[in-house]
């Protein structure tokens, strides 16, 4: 099997998770591409962004924000996903508010929670509920009709298969067992990658996010595997796969009343500050890659690879001069990354010449920051 090293941007953060996923030897290598984190992160290179814009949102009382939990970005739209609120928000290229969706209720049509949301390829808005056991397609442009796909599961996070339309879940507790990776079908979803226990992401303060588009390519990866999976055209193949000393040993996954004692893998991510469990985020934008690495500690870096150059080198945002308050990578668009900050934070930490002509007020929306890549 042929296998090419490459090295892609790597973002640290901080997190804990719940280990489930011991079936995934079920999908075959095939031209597996290895990240060498180790070597990546030993390299000492600083490389700038080429430009960073700011987008704030446009702040009325029909588009107030509690907090982000999602950002996806779609026919120069960005769809911004409120979990405390169970809205989501629809604004232009600019910034300015367009409508969001908020039918909450226990009729056709309505939720009493979100736990996740995405695209399809026309634009129809989907979202998942735990409480009501359902997904609920609101159809473009409008937003006012709906189809609704019941199911006997409650899913955490679902993704939709732009070339395909076929509907993925994770962290799906439908049986005893439940369902790390799946797909809906007639009211249930078929299980792809089995998970032993508890779902692999769900109960914890800082879940990680598991799905991760860029364009119509569609990446997985659970939490305490190596390996980062493409779904394409109804296919599940291993397309990435970390290589590191720090990476968590889930060869032997313990069982669930092991892992509430801390022994096994929890108590290895527990007492190893440095040990890596999977990543948190996972894009591709104009030849590059971006990947956010989850450990128990350590400050946000990034390692940076161009494929033209074949080398992965440091690339440290919190030292770009462009960004003064980075926060996360949330989301990607053919040409920029997408990450925001607080309106607080932006008026703060940037000097008046570039906060001035927004006219804004320490509780206004967020603000985006779309990062351009040299």
């Amino acid at each position: 099997m042929k296998k090419k090293i490459v090295y892609i941007f790597l973002l640290l953060l901080v997190s804990c998770n719940n280990p489930r996923n011991n079936s995934l030897k079920e999908i075959e290598d095939r031209n597996l591409t290895l990240l060498e984190y180790d070597y990546c992160s030993k390299k000492n290179h600083l490389h700038e962004f080429d430009s960073v814009t700011f987008v704030p949102l446009e702040t009325n009382e029909r588009s107030l924000i509690s907090s982000i939990t999602k950002i996806l970005y779609k026919n120069e739209t960005y769809y911004i996903f409120d979990k405390v609120q169970a809205m989501i928000f629809l604004f232009d290229d600019n910034g300015s508010y367009i409508t969001k969706i908020h039918n909450i209720g226990s009729g056709p049509g309505e939720y009493a929670d979100i736990s996740d949301f995405d695209i399809d390829a026309d634009l129809n808005i989907y979202i998942s509920s735990i409480v009501g056991r359902k997904i609920i397609k609101y159809k473009y442009p409008d937003y006012k009709l709906f189809t609704e796909y019941k199911t006997n599961a409650t899913v955490m996070e679902i993704a939709v298969d732009e070339k395909t339309g076929k509907i993925w879940g994770t962290n799906i507790f439908q049986t005893e067992d439940g369902i790390c990776l799946g797909f809906y079908s007639n009211e249930k979803f078929v299980p792809v990658i089995a998970s032993r226990g508890i779902a692999d992401n769900a109960n914890t303060p800082f879940k990680a996010q598991s799905f991760y588009k860029s364009g119509n390519h569609l990446f997985f990866n659970p939490r305490y595997s190596p390996y980062i999976y493409m779904i394409d055209n109804d296919e599940v193949s291993k397309y990435m796969k970390i290589i590191s000393d720090d990476f968590v040993d889930n060869s032997d996954l313990e069982l669930e009343k092991d892992f509430k004692k801390e022994r096994g893998v929890r108590e290895q991510y527990s007492t190893n500050e440095c040990l890596i469990s999977g990543v948190n985020s996972f894009y591709q934008c104009k030849g590059h890659f971006l990947a956010e690495i989850w450990r128990n500690h350590g400050a946000p870096l990034l390692l940076e690879y161009e494929a033209k150059e074949k080398e992965g080198y440091l690339f440290c945002p919190l030292l770009d001069p462009q960004i003064k308050a980075f926060t996360k990578i949330a989301a990607v668009s053919s040409d920029f990354y997408i990450s925001y900050i607080n309106a607080q934070s932006f008026l703060n930490n940037y000097e008046e010449t570039v906060t001035r002509k927004y006219n804004l007020v320490d509780d206004s929306n967020p603000v985006l920051m779309n990062i351009y890549v040299k």
